[in-house]
């Protein structure tokens, strides 16, 4: 039950963000990310925890208004009382992602290494996941610890878009040109048919400027 919960969740707050951020208001983005946190508590709580699974309806009203009236840091403390060992790697990802965007980045980091290691490194989204975050953490630098991450999704999926990108990114900002030519040519074969290609290309364009690499060496 858990799962259908987080899922709802997650699909309610993407929802919610999208319609948020194209509103163009500044606050709301934060408001957005409030409720993700919010999405997921009220429905975890009220679908995905077995204490509450025979409870009749009105209980479980009480328990939502209840959760309601709490605070960011309270939702957050409740959902992560709430997450026991044995829970997925996934649910922790929600969590750390909803950290992230609420600027609470010591908390988000314990979470998307316990992603990964409870994932034991056998999911890409979640270890590029953890791998993004490192990157975010080192000013957009790729450290060993954050490459191998990448190589290890790469393992996972030999034609995973960011793992790639990123492969190269890290040999271009070791000034190894050659080898960050491979990786974004290798890229480039598998993003072909991705929806959003051109904005991609226009965006890469525009990054492996910046390193001298030209367009026409990767495509």
């Amino acid at each position: 039950m858990i799962w259908t919960a987080l899922l709802i969740a997650l699909i309610c707050g993407a929802t919610g963000l999208y319609v948020l951020k194209s509103s163009g208001t500044a606050k709301l983005p934060i408001l957005g990310s409030f409720g993700v946190i919010c999405g997921c508590v009220l429905i975890y709580f009220s679908l995905g925890n077995i204490e509450y699974a025979d409870q009749p309806h009105k209980a479980l009203r009480e328990k939502e208004q209840e959760l309601a009236s709490l605070s960011a840091d309270q939702l957050i403390e409740k959902f992560e009382n709430g997450l026991k060992e044995k829970d997925s790697a996934k649910a922790r990802l929600v969590l750390a992602n909803t950290l992230v965007r609420l600027g609470r980045i010591s908390k988000a980091q314990l979470h998307y290494k316990a992603a990964y290691e409870l994932d034991n490194g056998e999911t890409p989204k979640i270890t590029m996941a953890y791998a993004e975050f490192l990157i975010m953490l080192n000013n957009k630098k790729i450290n060993l610890q954050a490459f191998d991450l990448i190589n290890k999704t790469l393992t996972q999926d030999s034609k995973n878009i960011k793992a790639l990108f990123y492969k190269g990114l890290y040999y271009a900002q070791i000034n190894d040109k050659p080898q960050a030519i491979k990786a974004w040519q290798t890229m480039i074969q598998h993003s072909l048919d991705i929806p959003y290609h051109n904005m991609f290309k226009q965006r890469l364009k525009g990054i492996i400027k910046t390193f001298n690499i030209k367009y026409s060496e990767i495509s």
